[in-house]
């Protein structure tokens, strides 16, 4: 029984891992006619309260609840967050690639250019995380954070912001 639940945690791993690493959806907007004020880390927020546990708790304590409505919820709710991680990604990839043309041509170029790699690995790495994270979360294993992946997309925002001001 043993070799089968963990066969099923590492095919359920490796599953999520090779979506992740899936090619992304195309930009939404070709980036010249992108806007870095159209971005922002905000609308992402609602993630943390989609996956908080408050709410399975509130369902719980609730006259006929039933542990099936708690599954039924949290199925939802893993699929609204692969959503939003989806377009997350889409926008860090836009923005990244205003943010690489802004860096190209500035002074000190190289730097931020290999700056901006590294943030993107990062990016990537946190949304694997989260991704991995919901796999496991759907298994009963642990609990999602999504804050990362946000954060790391308010770091570049911000960089964006200050590359295209001293552009002009």
């Amino acid at each position: 029984m043993t070799i089968l639940i963990g066969a099923l945690l590492i095919a359920g791993l490796a599953a999520s891992l090779l979506w992740s690493l899936r090619p992304l959806s195309q930009s939404k907007a070709p980036v010249s006619e992108v806007s870095i004020e159209q971005f922002s880390a905000d609308q992402y927020l609602p993630l943390e309260k989609l996956l908080s546990e408050r709410d399975y708790q509130f369902l719980a304590a609730q006259p006929g609840y039933r542990p099936a409505m708690g599954r039924k919820l949290r199925r939802e709710r893993r699929h609204i967050c692969r959503g939003y991680l989806s377009d997350l990604t889409d926008d860090f990839n836009r923005l990244h690639a205003v943010a690489m043309q802004s860096a190209a041509s500035s002074e000190g170029g190289e730097e931020l250019v290999s700056a901006l790699a590294r943030q993107k690995l990062l990016f990537k790495r946190r949304i694997l995380g989260i991704r991995l994270s919901l796999t496991l979360s759907a298994l009963g294993l642990g609990r999602v954070n999504p804050v990362p992946a946000i954060e790391a997309f308010r770091a570049l925002t911000i960089l964006a912001r200050n590359l295209t001001l001293s552009a002009n």
